[in-house]
């Protein structure tokens, strides 16, 4: 996000509701969790004029049965990727960021604790397969109608026709308000070390 009104993730917004300090799976708390505060912002969001509303809550896929439930309204979009990738680019945006592997990035599912205990790249394919599995779960947990999955290849490789699929997905018909390019930057292609990448291929098939 460059500025104000770029899309951006709203982090502070789903950390002023839930408690994301540590892991993002909230299972264990949830029954103890009262909404009114969250959906009384989600009505003010959209009484100003701002509905629907379409959020990239990422961290918030790992409780997507919950949020579901206290919106009866709501879809939701799975994209998925080749797994190895996911590792590469989360491998990437580690040493960007922290200039180390070894240092947690974005996603926490349950008992990521002991997960920092591994290698950076164990530790990483870890996250990811964990990840996924979480995601599924909660998926299954929703009905069929109200989900959607996407694979990022297919949206790289012909976005009108991907995007053609979810607004045919959604309630009601929407144009798209700007202009689809033909085809995406696919990041699907080796940066990282081809011995690393390697590695990397062999954990996921362990896992």
């Amino acid at each position: 996000t460059q500025s104000p009104f770029e899309p951006h993730e709203l982090g502070y917004f789903w950390e002023r509701h839930f408690d994301l300090s540590g892991s993002h799976d909230l299972a264990a708390s949830l029954a103890e969790h009262d909404p009114a505060p969250f959906l009384a912002d989600l009505a003010a969001m959209e009484r100003r004029g701002w509905g629907p509303l379409l959020f990239k809550a990422v961290a918030m896929g790992f409780n997507a049965a919950y949020l579901a439930r206290i919106l009866p309204t709501s879809r939701f979009l799975y994209i998925s990727r080749d797994p190895l990738y996911v590792v590469q680019s989360t491998y990437q945006a580690r040493v960007r960021r922290y200039g180390s592997p070894a240092h947690w990035w974005s996603l926490r599912p349950a008992g990521y604790e002991e997960l920092q205990q591994l290698p950076p790249l164990e530790q990483i394919v870890a996250q990811v397969q964990r990840s996924r599995r979480t995601l599924e779960r909660e998926l299954a947990q929703i009905e069929p109608a109200r989900a959607f999955r996407l694979r990022y290849e297919d949206l790289c490789t012909d976005p009108e026709a991907a995007l053609a699929q979810v607004a045919g997905w959604l309630p009601a018909e929407r144009e798209p308000a700007y202009e689809v390019p033909p085809q995406l930057p696919c990041g699907n292609v080796a940066r990282l070390d081809a011995e690393l990448l390697e590695r990397a291929r062999e954990l996921l098939e362990e896992r």
